[in-house]
């Protein structure tokens, strides 16, 4: 392997004062067509370290160049996952540096040089897992250390990334997994292609990406075209971690970007989702699909502004639309019929002028990630032509520790490497329409026990006024916190925890044709009345619903599984206990 980067020295002292760079290893040669396509959807691994010493006097007056900071970084990406990064990061701090400032004489310091001379190399060992897991002396929490750092922090150092100058470069890209493949009960099984092309040099700043796929059962073909074009310092550097669209400018300064789509794509029409929700790619085959769709021609033309380092993100968007309604062409998963799917719910079809605009402070702060502080987001949305509507929402989340795995104590219990968090959540929205026809169905707010009533049934509310509020404790333990070893891997560490949550929701109808908006969603079983007639798939809460739920979390909150119960005062709310396995917190 070698070194490629930066080294700073002090040419008196012949001291290093940084040291910046990643790890390369010198490329095989690929001559064979598959093992060339085997390569390009591999995933890629990059090894970055960053060292700052700082110089530090002894008592005795001699300088001495000693470690301050130390960043390890390992990233892993595929073409598969588009700019979504794997990543192990540590970052080191040395405080409380003490000099021993003992003078050898020349002869011991020959000595000592001459006894390291028959140590023979030894392996890597790591510490035992209660040395790791249970140790209390941290001066901050887990995390804190490492909580400003950014993956694209290195991407001057990743070929294909950050590299700005060059002739232009070619390769797979797909900004979500479900572009490569996806299966939903609308299209069956989905599979696609997807193309980027940075120009670097022969035009600084301008990305083309592209995404194209076919289903199969519904025999359609669907995909998007992307230009994009950075403007300033930035041009020509690819969106930061977890960034969910090309839109995203970049920190390390402000910056705008200026975006040209098109395309056929299959909409989810779900409200209040998770930052990272962009449908089940595969859970569908074995369960429930917990989406419903529209089929929707779309071209736009938009901007976006960040200010340093993401603070603060702006996006506007012009174009036009064309909504169309799609149907279920399964009745079950590919694997099991115990599993029924629903109906495809109904849209209001039409073309229509689409204009939006995004405001989101402190993006990377939500109740669903495990950085602390408050984050909100404002989206408005408005609509003209055969489809007339305007449709306002906005979130509010936030994070708080109240344990943070440091040494102390909680109501006289001793909490070292225990943490509890408390997380939560507030979306609120409206949606304006002409009082003679009402918003289309695709644009009312749904509630229930995926967006945001565990207690309740599937989209079991809805209305063209909304507001749901979420919170849970997060309890995790000092046991199984360190990462697992198997011979020359490490797997995340279990770190099994306590969660319990409360959920409210209200939705209500405006007028009588949002009324007619929330029937033409469709119609579903009565699962309470013995008959089973058909009935609204859904209607308004009658004021404010509630539910709550405990269980265990597992991967750090990544895995909840548990049960949830209706707590309103409700005469219809359901009865009984309802099993919950989620794979994100359970809020």
């Amino acid at each position: 392997g070698f070194f490629t980067g930066d080294i700073d020295l002090d040419a008196v002292q012949h001291a290093v004062v940084r040291l910046r760079g990643r790890f390369v290893v010198a490329p095989r040669p690929e001559r064979s067509l598959l093992a060339r396509v085997r390569g390009a959807l591999a995933p890629r691994g990059y090894a970055f370290v960053e060292y700052v010493n700082a110089e530090r006097t002894a008592p005795n007056g001699a300088r001495y160049w000693l470690p301050a900071t130390q960043r390890i970084e390992l990233q892993a990406t595929a073409p598969v996952l588009g700019d979504v990064r794997a990543i192990v990061r540590i970052v080191s701090r040395f405080r409380d540096v003490a000099i021993d400032d003992t003078t050898l004489t020349p002869a011991e310091l020959a000595a000592n040089a001459d006894s390291l001379l028959p140590i023979a190399p030894r392996r890597l060992t790591l510490a035992r897992g209660d040395s790791l897991g249970r140790y209390a002396g941290w001066h901050a929490p887990i995390g804190a250390a490492s909580g400003e750092a950014h993956a694209n922090d290195f991407d001057d150092l990743t070929p294909g990334i950050g590299q700005v100058h060059g002739p232009p470069t070619t390769g797979l890209f797909y900004p979500r997994i479900s572009d490569f493949a996806h299966f939903n009960r609308v299209e069956g099984v989905y599979a696609g292609l997807g193309e980027r092309v940075r120009f670097r040099d022969a035009a600084p700043g301008l990305t083309l990406a592209g995404t194209a796929g076919y289903a199969f059962r519904e025999r359609t073909v669907r995909g998007r075209l992307e230009a994009e074009q950075r403007l300033g310092a930035n041009a020509g550097r690819a969106p930061e971690e977890g960034a969910p669209g090309a839109l995203d400018a970049q920190p390390n300064g402000a910056s705008w970007a200026v975006v040209a789509r098109a395309g056929r794509t299959l909409d989810i029409t779900n409200d209040f989702r998770t930052p990272f929700d962009s449908g089940s790619s595969l859970g569908a085959i074995l369960g429930a699909d917990e989406y419903d769709y529209v089929d929707r021609r779309f071209a736009t033309v938009g901007v976006a502004h960040a200010t340093d380092a993401r603070a603060l993100i702006f996006r506007a968007d012009v174009g036009v639309a064309d909504d169309r309604g799609d149907s279920s062409r399964f009745v079950h998963p590919l694997f099991t019929r115990r599993t029924i799917y629903r109906p495809n719910r109904g849209v209001d079809e039409g073309r229509y002028v689409r204009t939006s605009a995004t405001l989101e402070w402190h993006p990377d702060v939500a109740a669903e990630f495990v950085r602390p502080g408050l984050g909100a987001r404002l989206y408005g949305e408005n609509g003209e032509g055969q489809l007339r509507y305007t449709r306002v929402e906005g979130r509010l989340t936030g994070r708080r520790d109240l344990l943070d795995g440091t040494a102390g104590h909680f109501l006289g219990i001793p909490t070292s490497g225990s943490t509890l968090a408390l997380v939560g959540r507030v979306d609120a929205g409206v949606v304006l329409a002409p009082s003679d026809r009402g918003p289309p169905p695709q644009q009312l707010f749904e509630l229930g026990n995926a967006q945001g009533l565990l207690g309740y049934g599937y989209k079991e509310f809805a209305g063209d006024r909304a507001a749901s509020a979420r919170s849970a404790l997060l309890l995790t333990g000092p046991f199984f916190r360190t990462p697992i070893r198997v011979r020359r891997f490490l797997l995340p560490a279990v770190a099994p925890g306590l969660a319990a949550t409360l959920q409210l929701g209200y939705a209500d109808a405006s007028n009588a044709a949002a009324l007619g908006s929330i029937a033409r969603l469709g119609f579903r079983n009565d699962t309470v009345s013995a008959t089973g007639a058909p009935v609204f798939a859904s209607r308004p809460t009658d004021g404010v619903r509630a539910s709550v739920s405990a269980g265990v979390t597992l991967f750090g909150g990544a895995i909840f599984g548990g049960v949830a119960r209706a707590v309103d005062t409700h005469a219809d709310r359901p009865r009984g206990y309802r099993g919950v396995l989620t794979f994100s917190q359970p809020l």
